[in-house]
């Protein structure tokens, strides 16, 4: 049996459903075209040049395989988890952090 290695893509793009807020996909082709309907019109938001780390931590080999065997791979925003109260004025309020996100397989 020989195992054959799959190549990097040259370019992931990175797209956002306009219908729904947090949701979020990446795609081999500028067009978005295998983006399933039902979440779209989908607006690409940026791009990924090959050997270069996805946003947000997310795994680019995962990200490859999903596109190479679906199309693409969704994935979302999850809230960000501040209070919503006022910090003490007696303590130094915590720093924004960036939004986390998780990723679902296709």
């Amino acid at each position: 049996m020989t195992m054959t290695r799959r190549s990097p893509l040259l370019c992931i793009y990175t797209f956002k459903s306009e219908t729904r807020s947090t949701l979020r996909a990446f795609a081999g082709d500028y067009d978005g075209s295998k983006l399933p309907e039902k979440f779209g019109p989908w607006s690409v938001t940026g791009q990924t040049s090959a050997g270069v780390a996805l946003p947000h931590r997310i795994a680019r080999p995962e990200v490859e395989r999903a596109i190479a065997e679906e199309g693409y791979q969704l994935w979302r925003l999850k809230d960000d988890p501040l209070p919503s109260a006022p910090a003490p004025a007696t303590r130094k309020a915590a720093p924004r952090r960036a939004p986390k996100v998780a990723v679902k397989p296709a």
